[in-house]
């Protein structure tokens, strides 16, 4: 099964109803790495293979040619535009990795959060359908939602961030971008039943895919206080 987040990126942006969706993506050189760091200020470098948020750094320029690599909970200061590439590969990593425009998460009681977003499809049928979502909220002063604070439901954390009416359209507009990406990306995943979204919403309410897994975990679905969704995947899984 093929699992490089890039090139499940590319054919995701082949499509014209996801494209607006996705955050800027690129593969990490020297040349796109000093691109996007002037272009977005922020961007989040991640191995192109990798899951769990391991290997996840984020980048931000703090003017005056000083820069901020924030690595699991600690923050370095390095300076230099010229160098941000050597920098990287002497002190991270040589490995393939992507670089991505930042996205302002929305936020849960001051921390913020994104979206688990489960479709899957029985074995007897070629209907997708969303079997469960929920919401990640990030531990201090972590970047990734992967170390969590707490996961809820999907409504709690849309309805705290933008209210209860923004909400239910919000959770509507997941669930059929969810469809769209499944029913696109499933061709080139002959037989295979499940996908798990990663969705991020920023301040604005703007939904965007970060990524689609091939094997998501479905264990942190019995975290949250009702097990319907995690009973439904699993029964999903099974037939």
């Amino acid at each position: 099964m093929i699992t490089s987040k890039w090139r499940k990126h590319v054919w995701m942006k082949r499509s014209p109803v996801i494209r607006p969706f996705l955050p800027e993506t690129k593969r990490l050189t020297p040349d796109t790495m000093l691109d996007m760091i002037q272009r977005h200020k922020q961007v989040i470098l991640k191995p192109a293979r990798g899951y769990k948020g391991r290997g996840v750094i984020q980048l931000s320029d703090l003017g005056d040619d000083s820069f901020e690599w924030h690595v699991n909970h600690k923050k370095i200061r390095s300076s230099r535009s010229s160098g941000l590439y050597e920098h990287f590969t002497n002190t991270y990593s040589t490995g393939r990795y992507l670089i991505q425009q930042k996205i302002s998460l929305a936020e849960f009681d001051r921390c913020p959060f994104d979206f688990r977003v489960m479709v899957q499809r029985k074995s007897t049928q070629t209907a997708w359908h969303v079997t469960g979502k929920l919401a990640r909220v990030a531990a201090a002063p972590f970047i990734v939602t992967n170390y969590t604070k707490q996961m809820l439901p999907a409504e709690q954390a849309a309805s705290a961030a933008f209210g209860e009416t923004a909400a239910v359209d919000l959770m509507k507009q997941m669930d059929k971008l969810g469809l769209h990406a499944a029913h696109h990306i499933a061709p080139y995943y002959v037989d295979h039943r499940l996908f798990g979204l990663d969705i991020a919403i920023d301040k604005d309410g703007h939904l965007w895919i970060i990524e689609v897994n091939t094997k998501p975990d479905i264990g942190m679905f019995r975290n949250l206080p009702d097990l319907t969704a995690y009973k439904t995947i699993r029964s999903y899984k099974k037939g």
